[in-house]
């Protein structure tokens, strides 16, 4: 839950503030850049199109912004999956934060996709992991498919 004494990670002056969200979900938000932190899992449980479980990719890089949360950790950035949208995500508490904006612009894209027959509900594993566990399911469709 929210505690409202955390700085804003994009404008560092400021600190969020707590603000009630769909589903009586707290999340904290800044009034100046109208950012939104949310804590691990809440964006999953405020919008039935995000992804589940979300994690920072393998493809993720440090940023200058400090984890609201932890304070003294560094944010990655990372592509949000199906989206253009880069989402500043914490190693260690798993929370995740999204300039003004983008939230509108994860939900649109995704209510897109789930329309179109697209939406991915998990994050693809990336690296050497996701390319082990393709070549494995590749390999047993090989078995399973006739022909």
């Amino acid at each position: 839950m929210s505690n409202g004494s955390m700085r804003c990670p994009r404008c560092t002056k400021y600190f969020l503030e707590p603000r009630k969200l769909m589903c009586e979900v707290e999340v904290d938000y800044c009034k100046s850049c109208k950012g939104i932190w949310f804590d691990c899992d809440e964006l999953e449980k405020i919008s039935d199109v995000a992804i589940r479980k979300l994690r920072s990719s393998g493809d993720a890089r440090d940023t200058d912004l400090a984890c609201p949360r932890c304070d003294d950790r560094t944010l990655r950035a990372s592509h949000y999956p199906q989206t253009f949208v880069t989402m500043d995500t914490c190693d260690a508490c798993h929370g995740l934060w999204l300039d003004g904006g983008e939230f509108k612009e994860v939900v649109a894209v995704r209510s897109h996709l789930r329309e179109t027959g697209e939406l991915q509900e998990y994050a693809p594993v990336t690296g050497f992991k996701g390319s082990l566990l393709r070549f494995i399911e590749e390999s047993i469709e090989a078995l399973w498919s006739p022909g």
